[in-house]
């Protein structure tokens, strides 16, 4: 499901993009090299529009409920060590991340409490690029992040007792011995 925000959102992971492939300096004798880029959508973890179509609360809830544990199952952790071994093997320079997400519940220490109870989901659970960029580093690639646009912080009740939060972002990150190196610079 792409939105304005969304498609804004690419441009601009585009344009930085582009502006870093035009501020690679030129070496004494090879002249400038192109920057291998990649992009790569994380996908958040579960279909939302079952909440944004939710005809009543209740409905809204069951939703909350079926997308958390949705996003369990598709298991970022997992993911996130076949993607950082595909970015290893294809080697890019720069890489743009699409719903680079991070997922919140506001789990209570007590028992259950019931929807639309006004409870923030504080408590963060996941973090797409922080476990991406972990995996990279252990496989010795680690990944710097250049730029980030905030695309979507919504919130919602679960039929499981509590609320759940989505932070998505669109993140562009340099390979970081290329940064080192002062092969890749930016501004602005």
């Amino acid at each position: 499901m792409h939105t304005l925000g969304a498609r804004r959102g690419i441009g601009v992971l585009v344009a930085a993009a582009l502006l870093a492939l035009a501020l690679v300096p030129a070496t004494a004798s090879a002249g400038p090299r192109p920057a291998k880029v990649m992009s790569l959508n994380l996908y958040l973890g579960a279909d939302l529009t079952p909440a944004i179509t939710a005809g009543s609360p209740a409905a809204l809830a069951e939703a909350g409920g079926d997308i958390w544990e949705t996003v369990q199952r598709t298991n970022f952790p997992a993911r996130a060590k076949i993607l950082a071994r595909d970015i290893v093997n294809g080697d890019p320079d720069l890489i743009g991340l699409q719903e680079a997400a991070k997922w919140y519940t506001g789990i209570p220490d007590g028992p259950p409490i019931p929807p639309f109870n006004g409870s923030p989901a504080g408590t963060q659970v996941y973090d797409f690029q922080a476990s991406l960029l972990a995996e990279l580093a252990a496989l010795g690639q680690p990944y710097v992040e250049v730029v980030s646009q905030n695309e979507a912080n919504i919130e919602g009740p679960t039929d499981l007792g509590f609320d759940i939060r989505l932070q998505q972002r669109d993140v562009i990150l340099a390979k970081k011995s290329k940064v080192d190196a002062g092969e890749i610079t930016w501004s602005n």
